[in-house]
């Protein structure tokens, strides 16, 4: 049965079905929830194919995956086992293309290739479009070389890049030196106040430091559609045996928020709340908190304001856990808290990803030190990179209309 408000917010592919229980038409989308709902929210818009496809739908399944790449590929590998009626069909697989990912260059190729430890195929993709849009998109997050060696080191030799060197859009194969010379950037710019432009090189700086993660292969996804729903599980269930030793109480956490504080020099402040359910991100129960008891550089203060201000907020869920981006000192806001309230809290020291405890009994606090590896830190770790993000984009949103 279709149900479009199961659908979560996240990236994914989407698997139409007919009353057979066939598969009629395979997508991807950034947003599951919003790109399903345009299909059943106004019919009348929808094109002659898709209205068709629409009426002979009767239910929709979908597979989570933690990026808009990895969507692309599994959507790709996807229809190629299908053949769904409503899709182009794939007729010859060494037709299509390939995106080869090497050491040191990104290039693509028709027909099938062999994948070693230095090289990673993607593909086939049925879709031209869909390789010119990953590349496309690769560019904006990294830039990267696709010459052959013989040009490469003919240029080395030269002591001098190519064009695309020159203009950028290839580093000539030195990523750490790009880095380097985007944080140099990134905090040239914050210092001018170009906030906007630090907070794009900011981001830029993380993807291209995240390429050392290697996407999921889609068979993982085709094997196991509740792969992130899986890992999300294995996630929170080792984060309560680690905090069971401090709060024995705890038997589960289906609701988890993570706090973050965002100021410079006190000005524009704001506070943001990340929210995780069943150990997945919910970016729609994300809250914004503007600033007003302070207007001068006091975190403690404007992390208590946020906190107290939140637990008012009787109409919220309940969370059953609440982390705090920080160490004793933002910790130690607790003790100050009006209300007995029973929900733990905790926080994460970033510098040795040090879990914090605090007992309100005796206002003593203690320290957890557990595994980079360990799957409950990784699970407070992301979320806090989240808690992080959203309190980052409020923030030079408020700062750009005070410079306004």
């Amino acid at each position: 049965m279709i149900n479009l408000k199961d659908m979560p917010e996240q990236p994914g592919v989407y698997i139409f079905k007919d009353k057979k229980g066939s598969v009629i038409y395979i997508g991807k989308a950034i947003n599951l929830k919003s790109r399903v709902s345009s299909y059943f929210t106004n019919k009348s818009l929808l094109q002659p194919k898709t209205l068709k496809l629409v009426s002979n739908t009767v239910d929709i399944s979908f597979i989570l995956v933690e990026s808009e790449i990895e969507a692309l590929i599994l959507e790709s590998d996807l229809i190629k086992k299908h053949k769904p009626k409503y899709n182009i069909a794939l007729k010859d697989d060494k037709s299509f293309k390939y995106i080869v990912v090497q050491k040191d260059r990104v290039v693509v190729s028709r027909g099938e290739e062999k994948a070693n430890k230095q090289t990673k195929i993607f593909g086939p993709f049925p879709y031209g479009d869909s390789v010119s849009l990953i590349i496309k998109s690769l560019r904006k997050i990294f830039p990267f070389r696709d010459c052959l060696d013989s040009k490469f080191l003919r240029y080395k030799k030269l002591k001098r890049p190519c064009l695309y060197g020159y203009t950028k859009i290839c580093p000539a194969g030195n990523k750490n030196k790009l880095i380097k010379t985007l944080r140099k950037s990134m905090i040239r710019a914050s210092e001018n106040e170009k906030y906007e432009e630090a907070l794009k090189l900011r981001n830029q700086i993380k993807k291209l430091t995240n390429l050392n993660y290697s996407a999921r292969n889609s068979f993982e996804y085709i094997k196991n559609p509740n792969l992130l729903a899986d890992r999300a599980n294995e996630e929170i269930e080792t984060l309560v045996k680690i905090l069971k030793k401090a709060y024995p109480a705890l038997n589960k956490l289906n609701r988890v928020e993570f706090y973050d504080i965002s100021n410079i020099s006190g000005k524009s402040a704001s506070g943001s709340m990340a929210v995780s359910e069943m150990g997945l991100i919910k970016k729609n129960q994300y809250r914004r908190f503007r600033i007003k008891t302070k207007d001068t550089p006091d975190d403690i203060t404007m992390l208590y304001e946020v906190l107290s201000r939140r637990l008012k907020r009787k109409d919220w869920p309940k969370p059953d856990l609440i982390v705090l981006d920080g160490g004793k000192p933002q910790l130690s806001v607790v003790a100050k808290l009006p209300g007995d309230f029973n929900i733990p809290i905790i926080a994460l020291a970033k510098r040795y990803e040090t879990i914090v405890l605090f007992n309100r009994k005796d206002s003593s606090f203690s320290e957890m030190q557990v595994s980079q590896t360990n799957k409950g830190l990784q699970f407070l770790q992301r979320l806090r990179d989240e808690a992080h993000r959203f309190a980052i984009l409020y923030h030079h949103k408020l700062r750009a209309s005070f410079l306004c």
